[in-house]
């Protein structure tokens, strides 16, 4: 295959004469390989030659900053003709990828939102500025209306602007909840807005609703354009976090045929949303995403924030759990990245997402997913339920969870599990205590000064046999200062100084499956502890003491009390005459 040359040894003026159509000629354009770098990006120009020779060409291959690396690796070629003749080299080794190119009408859409994108940004802007002019006259309208260009903000910014000064009066103006805050709303009115001021602004407001206007024109024609794409956007909009417009956008960056992505992690990666992947020498360097579609890592982003604000969905689990260790926006871009991975669980037939090629995606390949199962197939719970908990007032499956065993490692749990159901403790307070912490006072074993939930200390009573249980551990393990629960290694008996939370999660599962219970969690056995002192005839105030509550309706709800109208409490008060 040889390479045209008709441009080069051409004058500068010959070379910028504008391309026209008859120039594409079909005989002669086999593959087309077409540069963005530099100044032939010009955009009429370059999309001109760039869509008339689409028209005529078995394939054409778009070189974008993709490929810049692969076509600017050889130094000392940096003219336009050595650049052309070195692409022209790469298309015909087979070097060069082809870029995403979609067909002429999501092209046409693409403007649309693009155009409709830009506006919103010159709206924002707009209306930054009349707040700023505002603020300039003591006008603090934002500080108490969360939308001040809401019904009330705009008719009170009307009235301002037609020369009312009485802050009485326009606090009236208040529509709907803000009604509430007339009185905040007078005080936020109190300024002194000049002639100045209400020239500029009423020049603002002008430009406003003429934005809104156009805005509301594209509205209209971007949903013409996507009646032919129904089907795609009701899938999209099943999506947590995408709504119809943020569907419209992203159906505008991608298409609707997903085989230009051989993957949604492709798809992920092109919007640059992968973390990037920078090592040398065998050290790891910068991170940062590297440069993808911008439109599409917006539209993404913006989804996925809405979809951290949704309850019960699996993308929202995930903003949690990322968000708590690397920070929102770390967490916010990291689901993003997995929006394309999402399955469509409200879809009437096998559906295919941004990247699948046709494969429907499930929700346990999904890595959001994984952070809350079942979420989907989990039923709604009434308000204000509780999931009851195991072994609640029923002792009888607790003497199999004590059965002893002359090894080490079972006296350490035996001597946990007696401290959860003896004493109530929690699982933090638990693996917090230390051999110091066991006290006698008044005659009685007692866990001293125990810090709880939100800072309470409280002094928990250790019964005898809970007692008996410790004594047992900490002599057979030598355990004489610190944490009083300690590792437990097959080569060493005491490994470490403390012990970790799944440790005491396994004791808790292995002792429910030995004695039969289904599910046992460490928090049940400190709700049994509650019911069985309750059944025993403990009083509720010592109870509270006990469990470290700070309120006694928290300990009526574990016992799960009711009040009793047949046999009332203050029938028999011994005063009856």
């Amino acid at each position: 295959m040889s390479v045209d040359r008709r441009w080069e040894g051409r004058s500068t003026a010959a070379r910028n004469t504008p391309f026209r159509r008859d120039d594409a000629r079909p005989a002669a354009i086999v593959r087309l390989a077409v540069s963005e770098s530099g100044h032939a990006c010009r955009d009429g120009e370059y999309r001109s030659v760039l869509e008339a020779c689409m028209e005529h060409s078995r394939r054409a291959l778009h070189d974008s900053a993709r490929e810049r690396s692969t076509c600017e690796s050889v130094p000392g070629r940096k003219t336009d003709t050595k650049d052309c003749q070195w692409i022209a080299d790469l298309l015909q080794h087979g070097l060069l990828r082809g870029s995403f190119i979609p067909p002429n009408p999501i092209r046409e859409l693409r403007d649309l939102t693009r155009m409709r994108a830009s506006l919103r940004q010159d709206h924002t802007s707009v209306a930054n500025r009349m707040q700023k002019i505002l603020e300039d006259a003591n006008i603090k309208l934002a500080a108490v209306a969360s939308d001040w260009l809401g019904v009330s903000g705009r008719a009170i910014l009307s009235r301002l602007l037609d020369g009312e000064e009485d802050a009485e009066k326009l606090a009236q103006l208040c529509r709907g909840r803000l009604r509430e805050k007339v009185a905040e709303m007078q005080l936020a009115l109190e300024g002194r807005v000049t002639q100045h001021h209400r020239w500029l602004l009423t020049l603002l407001r002008n430009q406003l609703e003429f934005l809104e206007k156009q805005i509301a024109d594209l509205d209209i024609k971007i949903q013409d354009c996507m009646c032919q794409y129904q089907k795609a956007l009701d899938l999209c909009i099943t999506v947590p976090g995408i709504e119809a417009v943020a569907a419209a956008n992203i159906i505008a960056e991608i298409g609707v045929n997903m085989e230009q992505f051989p993957s949604a992690q492709h798809l992920a990666s092109w919007a640059g949303l992968c973390p990037g992947n920078n090592e040398s020498a065998g050290k790891r360097l910068s991170g940062k995403a590297r440069n993808g579609c911008v439109w599409v890592r917006r539209s993404l982003c913006q989804a996925a924030w809405a979809a951290s604000h949704s309850k019960n969905t699996c993308l929202s689990a995930q903003f949690r759990r990322l968000a708590a260790r690397k920070g929102k926006k770390r967490a916010i871009v990291a689901v993003a990245h997995d929006h394309p991975h999402h399955p469509l669980p409200h879809a009437e037939e096998p559906t295919t997402l941004p990247g699948s090629r046709g494969r429907l995606l499930r929700p346990e390949k999904c890595r959001a997913t994984q952070a809350l199962p079942n979420t989907q197939a989990r039923a709604p719970r009434p308000s204000g339920h509780r999931s009851e908990p195991r072994l609640l007032g029923n002792p009888n499956p607790l003497r199999d969870i004590f059965e002893e065993d002359p090894n080490l490692r079972s006296k350490r749990n035996h001597a946990i599990l007696a401290l959860l159901i003896g004493c109530g403790l929690r699982r933090g307070e638990l693996l917090a205590l230390t051999v110091d912490s066991i006290q006698l006072r008044e005659e009685h074993w007692v866990i001293a000064d125990l810090h709880g939930k939100a800072g309470h200390i409280r002094t928990v009573p250790i019964p005898l046999w809970v007692k008996e249980a410790i004594d047992c551990w900490t002599q057979a393990g030598g355990v004489k200062e610190g944490c009083l629960f300690r590792a437990i290694n097959k080569s060493r008996p005491i490994w470490g100084h403390d012990m970790r939370p799944k440790v005491l999660w396994e004791i808790v599962k292995k002792a429910a499956e030995a004695a039969g219970i289904d599910k046992l969690a460490p928090h049940d056995l400190r709700r049994t502890c509650a019911r069985l002192c309750h059944l025993a005839g403990g009083e509720l105030d010592q109870i509270q003491f006990l469990l470290g509550h700070p309120s006694i309706q928290t300990t009526e709800h574990y016992l799960g009390c009711k009040q009793k109208l047949r046999v009332a409490v203050n029938d028999k008060l011994g005063i009856e005459p």
